[in-house]
């Protein structure tokens, strides 16, 4: 995959911004993308978010939005107020062909 010249990888984002918080993509579009970016103002979070796959969400899985943070002050007051499921970009992502894949998700979520 290519990338803009001067962009961080995702790698990097990882170790700059290693507390992640993945919320299911229908959470975060059209104007609730407004309310998740401005609730955001003056947090440590990384510009750029990341997607995964959770086959485990649901019968037929779901997309989510990564968000990353710097502060996990800021990551755990994110979660709590927008109900985000903490990512661990070492233990949930998938290696090689799978690194866009969610592989190990918290046994009890429901999608409400």
């Amino acid at each position: 995959m290519s990338r803009r010249k001067g962009e961080p990888s995702g790698a990097q984002i990882d170790r700059t911004h290693p507390h992640q918080v993945g919320l299911p993509d229908h959470k975060v579009m059209g104007a609730n993308y407004e309310v998740v970016r401005g609730f955001c103002k003056g947090l440590s979070l990384h510009l750029r978010t990341q997607s995964v796959f959770a086959g485990w969400a649901g019968p037929r899985g779901c997309y989510f939005i990564i968000f990353c943070f710097a502060e996990k002050e800021d990551a755990d007051l994110f979660a709590a107020e927008f109900d985000g499921i903490p990512f661990d970009a070492k233990r949930d992502r998938g290696k090689g062909d799978r690194k866009r894949f969610w592989d190990s998700g918290p046994r009890n979520w429901c999608d409400t």
